[in-house]
């Protein structure tokens, strides 16, 4: 029986994008952390500059990250636990926008990015998306086969150094320093005829 590699690598992918829309597998929030009294806190980012990841439900093997730049750009990239990616959408987005106020948004396709696209497997076809930000979540629809999902995205989230808890440390009572070893010479015979 031969391996077919191609046919493989396109069932695998059907596979991910299933699992991906359908909203099984793992769970992953990054950028909620809970405090010591145990509350989850919702933090907004303090610029819509950086690296996006995605909080909803993923599959075992595949999420969305975008990064958004200052030039006024972002990219929505699927990537996998193995480390290969697949790019989904170039386009323009408001990065300057204050990120204590909500907005919605369309981007519009980068037209050079297009070229890239049409040559990705899960890139998108769009000449234009919506992104909504809402509080420091960033969410989009993402379609494929047929099935509609939103795609909700945070920065992750950063404690400031004066807020992370010291750890507790246990200290231990100092070594007793260990007796250092000593070369003794062994004395040589001379032998005299």
């Amino acid at each position: 029986m031969k391996f077919d590699v191609e046919n493989t690598r396109f069932y695998l992918v059907i596979s991910l994008v299933i699992a991906l829309l359908t909203g099984g597998g793992i769970y992953l929030m990054v950028s909620n952390a809970e405090s010591s009294e145990g509350s989850v806190r919702n933090e907004v980012p303090k610029t819509l500059v950086g690296t996006w990841y995605q909080t909803n439900k993923l599959d075992s093997g595949v999420m969305m990250q975008a990064q958004v730049y200052r030039n006024g750009t972002i990219q929505v990239d699927m990537r996998s636990n193995d480390g290969s990616h697949s790019h989904y959408w170039m386009g323009s987005f408001p990065s300057h926008r204050n990120p204590n106020v909500n907005f919605k948004t369309t981007s519009k396709a980068d037209p050079d990015a297009q070229k890239v696209l049409k040559a990705s497997i899960f890139g998108s076809q769009d000449t234009s998306k919506r992104f909504n930000y809402k509080r420091g979540d960033l969410s989009f629809k993402f379609t494929m086969m047929g099935t509609t999902s939103t795609i909700h995205l945070r920065q992750p989230y950063k404690m400031s150094a004066s807020s992370k808890p010291s750890p507790k440390v246990k200290t231990a009572p100092p070594a007793k320093p260990r007796p250092t070893a000593t070369k003794t010479k062994t004395p040589t015979k001379t032998v005299t005829k």
